[in-house]
């Protein structure tokens, strides 16, 4: 009997003792847990099975197998909680055995766990984003648009409200409401002023990517400079589409005063002189820390430092442009805590440690040039606040929730780029800011080399990992059929000359079993044998946090994860193509470096969400 007829009727209240199945072995070549960790496992798990009964010791086993990232092991575990007394059970077991649940692909019982959670708590908003996501992904989308409408009504705070915007934005697109989606699109990513030369539209980078209505295959697109929903049967035709759109562009803009290449060169000067003031003791200065200064995570929602490398640059991103914009110098601490960084290999623990400076300008030189009044009690520069935004000099972090985040800076492009649109702002922003260090840059080139990829090849990113409990797990053979039809799609429009005889996809993923099952994919038959799947071997995978709890749950090294954080990043820049998940902050980040450096030939398609900017 399946999971689906087994679950409990959605949005009903009364709870049925439902047999659990059995869930296998986690996959072999995860990354190995901590000492500590496996013990303090194996000794509740002792508590448990000498005290059956007991809920809270279950529950702590759970919670246990998800530091672990053992999603399976945790459903196995919040499921026996859960039998013991329904009654009992409070909407925190709920919600994360749904989250769980989900993570392991089942997502119809995800759905009516998501719906007893919310019928223990109805004013959690929470578990209204979650179910909704989640119905959306089984089909129900109608249904999903008006439990997200829930969510608003409830009165969440501005990182919920994004939350839901987004994810209500591709509900939205597939149920038709294409007006509605568009005014909320751009109230995502601003509004696109629309340039002409002569009676011509110079077409520009102000389309989301493509994404996929996974019930129906047809493929969407939300393009602002005609403010249209574009809709094609599959990634193939959409690439079709976009490639020869692209090409079109391209010599628009090659006949056009304003050129792209104009534009860029323009960008990437005013941010090379922005960064680099004259004068270091007198300039004005926003100084950025990517650690707490104790070196501690802090408590998420109000104090997070610790989590993931896309959103932390993404973060950083925002701070260089609000830099840009307030005739500011971003510098990055001279000495951190990064938590992707290991004492041992680099001592200052800081941004430096992979990447160039963010200016010839120092901490120390700012620091020796601020008199007392300039600084805190503590003898540091004021928090950026809007009451100290007129001092020179102010200090910010990496917090989702800091004053950086709000709309007004996220969504800034400068008046003469309005026409480009914020995700290419966006794009050329990162391009300046992750300029690897000569020791980076070597690595990656060498990577490069004994990866062996072609000219052309299409970077896909499978995001598993704690993401799992945020969105749905989207099956592989999705990412890889997209990215074959990407690679047909540019194969069919070039000269046989210059044709592939073999499609090329580079996979980077935390998930050790999504490896194993593409290096399957690629090699079964039925017109896959012209696919090479490629990856790189010895990196981390299995850790599901995106925070130091990594480190510390797990017996890996900050620097490692670090290094192959950056090198996947680097070489997924690198592709034709780009298929991932636009939730994915890390995702997202690959997809704008490699927009960067590919003047307009870039096709990208999410699994889930259209680009955004949050953070």
């Amino acid at each position: 009997m399946s999971w689906v007829q087994r679950a409990v009727t959605f949005f009903v209240a009364s709870i049925f003792l439902l047999p659990y199945p059995s869930m296998g072995p986690p996959a072999a070549d995860a990354a190995e847990l901590s000492v500590s960790l496996q013990r303090e496992i194996e000794m509740f798990e002792l508590l448990a099975r000498n005290d059956p009964r007991n809920i809270s010791l279950r529950y702590t086993v759970g919670m246990l197998y998800q530091l672990a990232g053992d999603a399976e092991k945790v459903c196995d575990n919040l499921y026996a909680a859960y039998q013991q007394d329904p009654e009992r059970c409070g909407p925190e077991l709920l919600f994360h055995l749904a989250n769980n649940l989900k993570a392991i692909g089942e997502n119809e019982a995800a759905v009516n766990f998501y719906a007893l959670a919310i019928s223990k708590l109805p004013s959690g908003p929470v578990n209204w984003v979650l179910i909704s996501i989640a119905l959306d992904f089984i089909g129900k989308t109608r249904e999903s648009c008006r439990a997200f409408q829930t969510v608003l009504r409830l009165g969440p705070n501005a990182r919920i409200i994004s939350w839901v915007e987004i994810y209500m934005l591709s509900a939205l697109v597939k149920v038709g409401q294409s007006r509605r989606a568009i005014l909320r699109y751009e109230k995502l990513v601003g509004p696109v002023d629309t340039q002409t030369d002569g009676s011509r539209e110079l077409l520009v980078d102000a389309t989301s990517g493509w994404i996929t209505d996974h019930s129906s295959g047809r493929v969407f697109q939300i393009n602002l400079n005609r403010k249209a929903i574009e809709v094609e049967k599959s990634f193939f035709e959409a690439s079709l589409k976009t490639l020869r759109r692209m090409a079109a562009r391209r010599m628009l803009l090659l006949q056009s005063s304003g050129s792209s290449l104009q534009d860029e060169e323009w960008v990437q000067l005013q941010l090379t002189l922005s960064q680099n003031p004259k004068k270091c003791k007198q300039a004005r200065f926003l100084v950025i820390e990517l650690g707490r200064r104790d070196g501690r995570t802090g408590k998420i929602g109000s104090e997070i430092h610790g989590f993931g490398f896309g959103a932390q640059m993404h973060v950083m991103s925002v701070a260089l442009s609000y830099a840009f914009r307030t005739n500011r110098t971003l510098i990055a601490r001279s000495r951190d805590n990064w938590w992707y960084t290991d004492p041992a290999d680099c001592p200052s623990r800081s941004f430096q440690c992979y990447f160039e400076p963010l200016s010839k300008c120092t901490e120390e030189q700012v620091m020796r040039g601020m008199r007392s009044k300039e600084m805190d009690e503590q003898g540091e520069p004021f928090k950026l606040t809007q009451e100290n935004e007129g001092r020179r000099v102010l200090f910010t972090d990496c917090r989702l929730d800091n004053y950086l985040n709000r709309k007004e800076n996220r969504v800034f492009v400068p008046e003469r780029l309005r026409h480009r649109g914020l995700m290419w702002w966006r794009s050329q922003i990162v391009k300046f800011m992750l300029r690897l260090n000569w020791k980076m840059q070597a690595l990656v080139n060498g990577e490069r080399q004994l990866l062996r990829l072609p000219p052309l090849f299409v970077g896909v990113h499978v995001r598993h990992g704690d993401k799992k409990t945020e969105s749905s797990v989207i099956p592989l053979d999705m990412y890889l059929e997209a990215a074959r039809d990407l690679s047909r799609a540019r194969a069919q429009l070039l000269p046989s000359r210059e044709q592939q005889q073999r499609y090329a996809i580079y996979l980077t993923t935390d998930d050790p079993a999504a490896l194993e099952a593409a290096r399957k994919w690629g090699r079964e038959e039925g017109g896959r044998s012209d696919v090479d799947v490629i990856s790189r071997q010895g990196e981390v995978r299995g850790v599901s946090t995106a925070t130091d709890k990594a480190v510390e749950m797990h017996s890996i090294n900050a620097t490692q994860l670090g290094v192959d954080a950056i090198v996947n990043l680097m070489i997924l820049s690198q592709c034709s193509d780009f298929v991932g998940t636009f939730s994915s902050n890390f995702g997202r980040l690959a997809f704008e470096l490699a927009a960067a450096d590919k003047n307009h030939s870039l096709i990208g398609a999410s699994m889930d969400v259209f680009w955004h900017a949050y953070p």
